[in-house]
């Protein structure tokens, strides 16, 4: 039953993509699915005709062959026209829906979501949407004609010989179970061979990709690699195999079945011929149409048997574009004023998973004009805390004040709009270098964002800030310092007054980790930076220092260095490096 709604529901959501379009094409189909019951009642009058069966003269010979070329023409006409009609339908059928899953996916608001597995997984089968589509309809033309198909010749066959109909089916009953059989077979084998396609994928892109391929040349990982690629190729294939080795004796013996009982109606027919108790003209007729009837009736069960892998896949398109935003917001938000006055965390605690918090109950304030570093070890929770901030998340427990207000109350697109972030996992653009940093406007006329980030080397280019950057499209590969000036520019450039930055110098020279530190620390906006090099954060006037989660110490460096064993700990643990060197 779930199925049979699934099936409806995505017809009714492929419809509703292009009503016009699809009720043309239904109907076509219906023509061009009872043309053959046409073409069988043409052949028994010609038949007869010929064998004397009726009296004809040649005007009747003429008007019957006339009849016989037209259907075929409009027959033709209609497969052809169909055939690219379809492959239009489908393109823009798949645009559609493919714009709905983007738009969709572009409608949430927080990021929780997007590191779920269960939404990775539900969101990575819905990628080859195209295909799924395009296959799905393509399905569903050629059984609806089989269906009018079927619908037409078993009317020729009730009109003449009730019996045959009745004999096909239970012909077919072998065939049934074994397309049953097959589409089961066909869904364990999508599910198998996903996750091995996957694995091997995997290994390959390591193999071929120029951003491995340094590491994959000094540490000798080819062969490694390679030998687990060769490993699940082969498995790919084996599996393969035997799925395509059960599918096809599956389907020979129920094809078989059906074959032998088509020659037995073809012999009950023929003898009842040769004594007369048919005439020529129905055994043609019948002889033209029983197998097509056969097959008709056949693809017609195969069709739906063969829906579990289409079922599944809109089941979880559906699923997809009913799911829920992880971060509630509320019906009428509080206009922002678009700057950030204060920040305060009340007891806050925070968990990805809802089961491990990576904060317990944090509390501070930050003012505007506060200029604070995050510090900790690795795993303490100081990007998390970023995250919040920009409220990709919110907090399991306690709240996060902005200007005194409770964050959750705010329209989200107004403030995010008054913020800007650095991020230590940056994305790299493949798309111009003024594009990678300026919405729109002129990077050559922003000089002091230059000097800022260090662009002076896009001057070098070949086009400036024109220059495609970036080897997808074939554009300037950059080191990764130059990478990440770009992305210290993208959150430099955008207005704000809060910006937020992890970890943002770890592909960069010192000198140039010197003068953006500078940068950063002499702000007039609210800045929020998250770092593990302590000795470039001494100025800053507040510094929060994590450890396991919990705020373990607050206030400037010369305080830290008093009254914080931990921070003295983790400071002087770098100085020692420089100074005993």
């Amino acid at each position: 039953m779930k199925k049979l709604k699934t099936f409806f529901a995505a017809f009714q959501f492929i419809f509703k993509q292009s009503p016009l379009s699809t009720f043309f094409l239904v109907c076509l189909t219906v023509l061009e699915g009872a043309v053959p019951a046409v073409l069988a009642l043409i052949m028994k009058s010609l038949v007869d005709a010929v064998t004397g069966g009726i009296s004809a003269g040649t005007d009747f010979f003429a008007k019957l062959i006339a009849m016989w070329m037209a259907a075929m023409v409009v027959q033709q006409a209609i497969s052809t026209f169909l055939r690219l009609s379809i492959d239009t339908y489908n393109v823009k059928t798949s645009y559609r829906i493919g714009k709905k899953i983007i738009e969709k996916r572009l409608q949430f608001a927080g990021v929780g979501i997007f590191e779920e597995r269960g939404f990775q997984t539900i969101y990575e089968r819905i990628s080859d949407s195209q295909y799924r589509i395009e296959n799905f309809v393509n399905n569903f033309r050629y059984w609806f004609k089989s269906i009018v198909e079927f619908v037409s010749i078993f009317i020729l066959f009730l009109n003449f010989e009730f019996w045959i109909p009745l004999a096909i089916f239970i012909s077919i009953i072998p065939g049934i179970f074994a397309a049953k059989k097959i589409a089961k077979i066909q869904v364990e084998q999508e599910d198998t061979i996903y996750d091995i396609e996957r694995e091997a994928g995997y290994y390959r892109n390591i193999l071929i990709a120029p951003s491995t391929a340094r590491e994959i040349k000094l540490f000798d990982f080819g062969n490694l690699f390679y030998s687990k690629f060769k490993a699940k190729s082969k498995e790919l294939i084996l599996k393969n195999s035997k799925f395509r080795g059960k599918i096809a004796a599956i389907d020979f013996a129920g094809t078989g079945v059906r074959i032998i009982a088509v020659a037995v109606i073809m012999f009950i027919l023929s003898q009842k011929a040769s004594d007369g108790t048919l005439s020529p003209g129905l055994l043609a007729m019948f002889l033209q149409s029983v197998f097509a009837f056969s097959s008709a009736m056949l693809t017609i069960i195969e069709f739906w048997a063969y829906q579990d892998s289409a079922i599944a896949f809109f089941d979880k398109l559906f699923t997809f574009l009913d799911m829920e935003d992880k971060l509630v917001l509320t019906k009428n938000p509080k206009a922002f004023s678009g700057k950030v006055e204060s920040i305060e965390f009340k007891n806050v605690s925070f968990s990805y998973n809802s089961k491990d918090f990576v904060l317990k109950n944090v509390s501070f304030k930050l003012n505007s004009d506060d200029i604070t570093a995050i510090v900790g070890e690795n795993g303490a929770g100081k990007t998390t805390i970023i995250k919040l901030i920009a409220r990709f998340y919110d907090p399991n427990e306690g709240s996060i004040l902005v200007n005194g207000v409770d964050l959750k109350d705010f329209d989200l697109n107004e403030y995010q709009k008054a913020i800007s972030a650095v991020f230590q996992d940056y994305v790299k653009y493949h798309i111009s270098a003024a594009e990678n940093i300026l919405l729109k406007g002129d990077l050559d006329k922003n000089k002091n964002l230059i000097n800022q980030a260090g662009l002076d080397f896009i001057d070098s280019f070949p086009d400036k800030e024109k220059t495609l950057v970036g080897t997808f499209f074939g554009g300037l590969e950059l080191s990764g310092g130059q990478w990440q000036r770009l992305a210290i520019a993208r959150g430099l450039n955008k207005p704000h007054s809060l910006l937020l930055v992890d970890e943002p110098t770890a592909a960069i020279d010192p000198i140039q980790e010197r003068d953006l530190y500078e940068t950063l620390l002499s702000k007039k906006e609210m800045t929020i930076l998250v770092t593990h090099r302590l000795g470039s954060i001494r100025k800053a006037n507040r510094i929060l220092v994590l450890k396991e989660g919990s705020l373990v110490g607050q206030g400037s460096h010369k305080d830290l260095m008093n009254t914080c064993p931990y921070y003295n700990e983790l400071y002087s643990s770098q100085a020692e490096m420089y100074i005993n060197s």
